[in-house]
């Protein structure tokens, strides 16, 4: 079956995956169509968009960091000039030290070339900004960003449905009809249907992947004279927005999976901004979403073992942002002419070839 509404690939989900997997597709030829609910809230809106190279209280460089920081760079560029809009910029990270184990601890690292380019000083608690306590002075970080990511979307967004690529539509699971040759959704046909749908229902076909979904709590607050120059790393982030306002998160939860923001939630961020922050600060919005995590800290992306016309890409978590761009051009290069994935990210190391 071939006509105007047969595609490629269809795509479930307008998140950061499933943007960029599309925008890759389409850059090597393919037809497209993402389906999409319009105003739904997801982990990609939520996100405060924040990329750091080095990260954890191990003080460790994020996995493929290189790689994934040229990409982005390239990417995020590419898709602002696409749309005319600007969504992603270097930002510094202020990495604050409460000890001096801290402080001793990011000095021995710093001797790793691999944790030493991505420093850019060391500080002292007189050289700590105004309104910010911080005993031992702090780590100033480099080659950090900020993707706007409400703005991002909604840019992509645009320019995709002038393009007719796509409709705002709720997707069900169910409207999945698949056949060996042929995906059949509502209206629509494909060759081949990739789900991107972060914590929200996964396809059954994936059920063995052990998703650990997180729910996040953000703030967005107005604090006047903090300086805007950097991303303060304490804990908890305190990200500048632009006009003295910051958002503020975030909070982890593992049980109650929904995108209602929390009193609980709010007052812990609260209580945790207090600890670092001097100054007095208005809290102007609380949102809420839910992470799609892995266990072992790694995404998927691959097609099905038996269904081979299915495929994922999911579970990006927190890293999303800085991921995103490198693992959808390597899944476009999987999907478009058949290389070889990246073991660690591919999904079959959780799925075998069985009857389902």
């Amino acid at each position: 079956m071939t006509g105007d509404n047969h595609y490629d690939f269809i795509i479930c989900g307008q998140g950061i995956a499933g943007t960029l997997l599309a925008w890759n597709l389409l850059e090597s030829g393919k037809r497209v169509l993402i389906i999409d609910e319009e105003n739904v809230t997801s982990s990609s809106r939520v996100a405060a968009g924040i990329v750091i190279p080095v990260t954890g209280r191990r003080i460790v460089k994020t996995w493929m960091a290189e790689e994934c920081l040229k990409e982005a760079l390239l990417t995020y560029s590419a898709l602002e000039k696409l749309t005319g809009e600007s969504f992603y910029k270097e930002l510094p990270v202020l990495e604050l030290l409460n000890s001096v184990k801290q402080k001793n601890d990011w000095q021995e690292r710093i001797t790793d070339e691999n944790i030493s380019a991505y420093v850019n000083d060391i500080v002292g608690r007189d050289e700590i900004p105004t309104g910010i306590e911080a005993k031992s002075g702090g780590v100033k970080l480099k080659s950090c960003y900020w993707l706007d990511t409400k703005k991002f979307l909604a840019a992509v967004r645009k320019y995709f449905i002038a393009e007719n690529i796509l409709v705002s539509e709720r997707f069900d699971i169910n409207d999945a009809v698949v056949t060996q040759d042929l995906i059949t959704c509502k209206n629509y046909t494909a060759s081949k249907i990739i789900f991107c749908t972060g914590y929200k229902k996964i396809s059954d076909w994936f059920e063995d992947v052990p998703f650990q979904f997180s729910k996040g709590e953000i703030l967005t607050i107005k604090c006047e004279g903090l300086t805007e120059e950097y991303i303060i790393n304490n804990g908890i982030f305190m990200l500048p927005i632009g006009n003295h306002h910051f958002k503020v998160g975030s909070t982890y939860e593992w049980k109650n999976l929904d995108c209602a923001p929390t009193i609980s939630g709010k007052e812990k961020l609260i209580a945790d901004l207090k600890t670092f922050l001097n100054f007095s600060f208005e809290v102007t919005n609380h949102e809420a979403s839910v992470r799609p995590t892995i266990k072992e800290r790694r995404p998927v992306i691959g097609l099905h073992p038996i269904a081979k016309n299915i495929g994922i890409m999911n579970g990006l978590g927190t890293k999303g942002v800085l991921l995103a761009p490198w693992l959808s051009k390597h899944f476009s290069q999987h999907l478009v002419a058949g290389n070889s994935l990246n073991e660690e990210v591919d999904v079959n190391r959780f799925l075998f070839p069985r009857k389902i």
